[in-house]
């Protein structure tokens, strides 16, 4: 019997159990499992030109002030049951929970389908404001008459690149943030998400300004910056551009900037985000000179960019060997789940990618993207996993979920309409959660705050409707 199998013949005859009788918790002691480490020698200085030695792997800190985690340090699926499990999630839930297969654009897209991808995105239907200023009945006109619909053909020639640069993934071709109330400062009803550098892209479509991209990222489809996207010559290209096994690295931090670079301002203070892959230009440990300065201590990878003619084109960076990076994917264990949490503690919420932060499946996206594991970008298409993964529980009582959730371990995703969660463990019979929070009432309290937080909670806060969040989990999303 595989893992998903005896992990949901657990739940069935555990839920059985607790339905008859809800019997008290107990708790395992916390464990600290340090990440895996790439640990040989660094070869020792001087080290002649374009000699080779491999660098430490760079590791997390050890979580201190936790709660009893539970995590479990095995490793639950390898690389090639990752791959085969994201190819499955392609066909289902498939682009029903907003998964495109890039390379099924290969050979066109029919007018009927293409129409239908920019019909996903659309402006709300209510008033909405630019700023204090309402949106008026003829810039709604211009907004949508931009998309150019009329110039969409059948079987349309699809081109193929990638994303030079994080960018506002929107709803129509339009920038400015639209609110539904006056200078709302955390919301846009046109944000859908943002597109981290170097993620490939299928071009669908082009606005009739010219300045936007009709654009299908693994995870969402919509309307990007022209300038955000560098173009391949062809699919070919495109295809042998996507980094083989362990010829990247992978960005395990929440985020950090390259050093400052005087002779190219394209990378110089580059901000990676954790998630974001960039191909090794070299093999680690190489060094050389890159614009004027030794590669010591540092990785060498290619930073794509925009050439003046809008096709693709690369700059090498260096990127510090102690920043929070790896070669390759983390292996997949759910103590690294909780590590990369950990990382992002106390920043800004950010609706759809705004603010340069994240929220609440953003978060848990990018997180689980450091193993390659390719998960839907919504709460709703989270939902839709098949149900191997994804455990419904909304007919438990809340004691039979608070013991269900207790027997998993931290890290597993956590779902009710509207908000998803990192599992992250119990303080005794509380059950906590780490996610990006948008608003809730604390325990033992009846008013809502504006939390706009990425931060660990009791699942005992409450929604606006008086229920705690307890109450509302309906899924138990378990990957592996």
């Amino acid at each position: 019997m595989n893992r998903t199998n005896i992990f949901f013949s657990r739940i069935i005859v555990f839920i059985a159990a607790v339905c008859s009788l809800v019997c008290g918790c107990t708790s395992g002691g916390a464990q600290e499992t340090p990440l895996p480490k790439n640990t040989p020698q660094i070869t020792p200085a001087p080290v002649p030109t374009e000699a080779v030695s491999e660098f430490p792997t760079c590791t997390a800190p050890a979580i201190t002030d936790a709660p009893n985690h539970d995590t479990d340090s095995e490793t639950v699926l390898t690389a090639e049951q990752i791959s085969a499990m994201n190819a499955a999630f392609l066909q289902f839930p498939g682009e029903s929970a907003g998964l495109f297969d890039l390379a099924s654009f290969k050979n066109g897209i029919s007018a009927e389908r293409l129409k239908a991808l920019i019909a996903r995105g659309n402006l709300p239907s209510a008033n909405g404001y630019v700023g204090q200023t309402p949106l008026s009945a003829q810039q709604r006109n211009e907004i949508l008459n931009n998309r150019a619909l009329d110039a969409v053909r059948n079987n349309s020639n699809v081109r193929f690149g990638f994303c030079v640069q994080r960018s506002d993934l929107r709803s129509v071709p339009f920038a400015p943030r639209v609110t539904s109330k006056p200078n709302d400062r955390f919301g846009d009803t046109l944000q859908e998400s943002v597109v981290l550098q170097n993620e490939p892209l299928a071009v669908l479509h082009e606005s009739a300004d010219g300045k936007f991209l009709f654009v299908a990222a693994y995870f969402y489809v919509g309307w990007i910056n022209s300038d955000s996207v560098a173009l391949c010559s062809s699919f070919e290209q495109w295809q042998a551009l996507l980094a083989p096994e362990n010829d990247f690295l992978v960005v395990t931090g929440s985020s950090f900037r390259l050093c400052r670079d005087p002779y190219e301002p394209l990378v110089s203070e580059l901000e990676l985000t954790m998630g974001m892959r960039l191909s090794l230009a070299e093999k680690p440990g190489t060094v050389k000179s890159i614009r004027g300065r030794m590669s010591y201590d540092n990785y060498i990878v290619n930073v794509p960019s925009r050439a003046a003619d809008g096709s693709l084109k690369f700059i090498e960076a260096l990127v510090p060997i102690s920043r929070d990076v790896h070669i390759g994917y983390l292996p997949f264990t759910y103590s690294n789940v909780i590590r990369l949490a950990d990382k992002t503690r106390g920043e800004i919420y950010g609706w759809g990618g705004m603010l340069d932060a994240r929220d609440c499946s953003a978060l848990v996206m990018e997180i689980y993207r450091c193993f390659g594991i390719m998960l839907p970008r919504n709460t709703s298409d989270l939902a839709k996993l098949p149900e191997q993964y994804a455990a419904d529980v909304s007919s438990l009582s809340t004691e039979a979920k608070r013991e269900t959730i207790l027997s998993q371990p931290a890290g597993v995703i956590l779902f009710f309409p509207g908000h998803v969660m990192i599992y992250y463990g119990s303080d005794g019979n509380d059950l906590l959660c780490l996610s990006a929070a948008g608003k809730f009432a604390p325990v033992q309290s009846s008013a809502t705050q504006n939390v706009y937080t990425v931060e660990v909670c009791s699942l005992d806060v409450r929604l606006s409707n008086g229920k705690t969040w307890l109450e509302a989990i309906e899924k138990i999303i378990r990957i592996g």
